[in-house]
């Protein structure tokens, strides 16, 4: 079963336990409603694209994760980090 970035936390959750229940592995993106270190714990069987490694490594995860909801082309993670845009 491959997990798509767009999926809500409750859809999410509800694939896992079912993934489980069925013994069916699970793979994909990491959902932008989840760091990947939930993904990790949920027994994800591959992360796709790595995306949310960076946040999950930052001591300021929680708030690159809401800039990912909120700025999708990354331009106020740029400035956050001093970046310009090319």
């Amino acid at each position: 079963m491959k997990i798509y970035s767009r999926l809500s936390k409750d859809v999410y959750l509800n694939i896992t336990k079912k993934s489980q229940e069925q013994q069916v592995p699970f793979t994909g993106h990491i959902p932008e409603s989840n760091s990947i270190w939930e993904s990790i714990k949920a027994n994800q069987q591959s992360l796709e694209y790595l995306y949310g490694l960076l946040e999950g490594c930052s001591s300021q995860q929680e708030e690159l994760l809401e800039l990912n909801k909120t700025d999708p082309y990354g331009q106020k993670k740029a400035a956050l980090y001093g970046l310009k845009k090319c």
